[in-house]
Formats: C-alpha cells, structure tokens, sequence
C-alpha cells in the first residue's frame, strides 16, 4: 500500500511529460496531470509522517489541478471549442415578396436582385511553394552551417531558381517569378552598359531588399540601377536582419567573398521593424546566424554563430528561451501570453542591438570610402483587402521614431511613407496582394527618390 501513491504519482508525472512532447502543451493537460501527481505523491507514507511537507504537497497539487483546469477553460474557448453551445440567433421567416402584375392581368417579369457592387478581391490565406523555390526541387542551393559566416546564404553561380506561390485555399496564383544569381551568391541585378566604369552601390537587408515574389528587374537594386545609371550589388536574402548586414561589411573575408574589390561609393540598407528580433536570435531558420552582443560601451562585439554565443546565459535570455518555447505552444492563450511577455522583456535589449548595428554599419561603410542610407519600411499596408476592396494602411509610428533616433545620430534615412502615397497604398499599389512583400510600383518610386537623394551627396556629384 505504502509504493501505490508513489508509482501512481510516477505514471502521471511521467504522463504529464509525455503529453507537453507529443501534443505540444503546456498549461492544460500537463499541468492538470502534474497537479494530480502531486496529490498522489502528497499521500506518500513516508512523506505523510512530515506533516508540513505533505501539506505542501497536497496544496501545491490542488492548485495545479485548478489552475490546469482554468488554463484549458481558457485555451478551449479562444479555440471556438464553446461555440457550438451557444445559441443561435433566430433568423426570422419573411413571406414571400408578392408578385407584381401588369394592369391587364398579366404576370410581370421578375428582375433578378442586383449584385453587390464590393467584392474581396483577395482572400487571406496562406500561401504554398510549388516551383523551385521553398520546395524540395531547391534543395542545394542554400548553404548553411556554423561555417558560413552569415549562417546561410545561396551558392556562387546558382542556376536560376522558379518561384510559385499558391493561395493555399484558393489556389490562385500569387505570384509567378525567376529568382536568378550572380557567380558570388548575390541575387542578379539589372546593370548599366558599362558597369565597371563606375564605383558599385551595395544593397543589404532581408526579403524586401532581395525581392520576394518579384522578377529580377523588378527589385529595387535594379530599378536603382536603371534610374541612376550606377553599377550595382543586391546581397540581400530572405530572413536576413540587422546582424547579418552589419556581419557583411565588418568581415573582410565575408566581404571579399560578396562584394570584391570594386569601389564602393555607396551602401542601402532596408530595414523592417522585424529586423530587431531577428538579431537577437530568435528565429529557427537563423540557429547559425552571427550573433553580436553589446560591450559595455555600447558596441556590437562578434560571438560567433547564434549555438555558440552567450545569449542563452543569464536571467533574461534564460527567461527569454522559455518564453519563446511556450510561443510556440498548440494553446492558443498560453502561445499569445508568452509572445505579449516575451516582447515586453527582450524589445528593449532589441531595438538597443539594432541601433547600435545600424549605426554601425554607417562606421564601416564610412571606412571603406562610401555613404550609408537606411530605407526605412514606415508605410504597414494590409496584404490583403477588406470586404470594400480597399486595403488597410498605415504609418508606423514605432519606426517613425526610430528613424528619427538614427537621424540625432547622423545616419542618412529614408521613411517610405514619405515617397508613397497613402491613397495608392489604399489601393493596394505597394504590395504584391495576397503576399505583403513590396511590388514593383514601390520600388520603381523608391528607386527615383533614392537616386535623387543620393546626387545631393558631393560624392555623387562628382
């Protein structure tokens, strides 16, 4: 009698364990059975004769079980799981309109009801890879690995790559494209005549920058390169961020390698507010991305890939890893709890690393002979339209102000909602609908405003 509490208590710890792995919860049923472990170990014989530490047990069980049963409750409506026991509203029967007739008796000809004149033009729905790209046809053109010293990037002279996107409910195309590369990795680029006769434009940033879901030419380093007649290199990449444009221009081997020995007058970096967290780590497809942490003056100092480096140490990146775990939770409250915790601990810490990159990056460039531009992504269009056609926008204050903050630092900036119109964002001009990335419309403005910014330089002038 004395071993049934204790293996009792052991199979539904071990239970607990089980279900958190394979189902992915946290705070439901694992803690639900946690709590009745508890209570099954708190009637231990030998525990039971140390009265305090029994009780102890068996509150601590009590109030696991009642809290594993509020967190299912809660979890379970955000799910819809209640929905169904609500009552339905009553849809009153209305009887039968009556049939007009012609004043000679005769039956006059019903006119069909008149369409609605809104239509969603596009629905919000995930998309899906077929072509190439994001598909297991692409597999080998990505190099990754703690060897690679911005933790992944495309091979030299890759073939180009096809990229479909799929409205994965509808089916509908999204967008139909060829990503194609130069021998160094770089996506390609449109060119003047005589590119080596000029000093390079390098451009860094992430998808916004390399083109997702646009053609070659369509990209804002080609459109530059038409507009202000300058040789240029796009060494963008999809999922890249603060810390792996600064990587490029800090490494000389890295840069060698993407750029060459070409002068370089001047660099462009898009930046998204999303750039912040992804120097910090946080994302899976960047586990070998380098990490930068900041020395006591405020400085980006190099630690090595993210697996390597000393961001998982110390009480705010312990709590910081826990929390990001629980994001990723199947419980919808506990996933949007741990993103609300998570943002309110690690934003500070982020937004400093990525001000301190960015202002950075305007060193080393001013090293290498060149001036720095940040393209500043201030204009937040919705990627799809409402019931009205007209899609939602919006200028991101948060982004404002930290444009702004570069700005007191003497970093040249650029805010897109400056050069596009929030009536044509309205109309969904900026955006390839259904994606969210920026269309061609929107580079080929940026592109004209940045080539003209860019001629007020004397360098440029000259």
């Amino acid at each position: 009698m004395s071993r049934r509490p204790g293996l009792l208590a052991l199979l539904l710890l071990l239970s607990a364990i089980a279900t958190s792995a394979a189902l992915n919860l946290a705070f439901t049923l694992p803690l639900l059975l946690l709590g009745l472990s508890l209570l099954a170990f708190s009637q231990v014989r030998w525990l039971r004769r140390w009265k305090p530490a029994g009780d102890g047990t068996l509150i601590l069980g009590m109030t696991a079980v009642m809290a594993g049963l509020a967190f299912s409750a809660v979890n379970a409506a955000r799910s819809g799981w209640f929905d169904a026991l609500k009552p339905r509203p009553s849809v009153p029967v209305r009887p039968p309109a009556p049939v007009a007739t012609r004043k000679d008796g005769d039956q006059a000809s019903q006119k069909p009801a008149p369409k609605p004149t809104s239509q969603v033009l596009v629905i919000d729905e995930p998309g899906k890879h077929v072509a190439d790209y994001g598909t297991s046809a692409s597999e080998g053109a990505w190099m990754s690995g703690p060897e690679e010293s911005l933790g992944y990037r495309y091979r030299n002279g890759l073939q180009p790559l096809k990229a479909k996107l799929l409205g994965q409910t509808s089916g509908r195309t999204i967008y139909d494209v060829v990503y194609s590369f130069d021998e160094r990795g770089n996506r390609a680029s449109s060119q003047p005549s005589d590119p080596l006769a000029q000093s390079l434009v390098v451009f860094l940033g992430g998808s916004f920058m390399f083109g997702e879901g646009l053609n070659d030419q369509e990209t804002l380093p080609s459109l530059f390169s038409m507009a202000a007649g300058r040789p240029v290199v796009n060494a963008g990449m999809h999922g890249y961020g603060t810390h792996q444009a600064y990587r490029l221009l800090d490494d000389p081997v890295t840069y060698q390698k993407r750029i060459g020995d070409q002068p370089v007058d001047h660099i462009v970096y898009r930046m998204i507010g999303d750039h912040a967290n992804r120097a910090s780590g946080r994302y899976s497809w960047d586990r070998h991305g380098p990490c930068y942490q900041l020395s006591a003056e405020g400085k980006p100092q190099y630690q090595g890939s993210f697996l390597r480096c000393g961001k998982r140490w110390g009480f705010h990146n312990a709590a910081s890893n826990i929390l990001q775990t629980l994001s990723n939770s199947a419980e919808p409250f506990t996933r949007d709890m741990a993103q609300t915790w998570d943002r309110a601990l690690t934003e500070r810490r982020n937004q400093r690393r990525h001000f301190a990159l960015i202002v950075g990056m305007r060193a080393k460039a001013a090293a290498r002979g060149a001036d720095f531009i940040v393209v500043n992504e201030t204009l937040s269009p919705a990627r799809t339209p409402a019931a009205d056609g007209r899609y939602g926008c919006s200028v991101d204050q948060q982004s404002v102000d930290f444009g702004n903050g570069l700005r007191a630092r003497g970093v040249k900036v650029l805010d897109t909602h400056q050069v596009l119109s929030l009536e044509q964002c309205y109309e969904g001009t900026w955006i390839t609908p259904g994606d969210g990335h920026p269309s061609a419309a929107a580079n080929r403005q940026l592109a004209r405003v940045l080539a003209e910014e860019l001629k007020l330089s004397p360098r440029f002038a000259q």
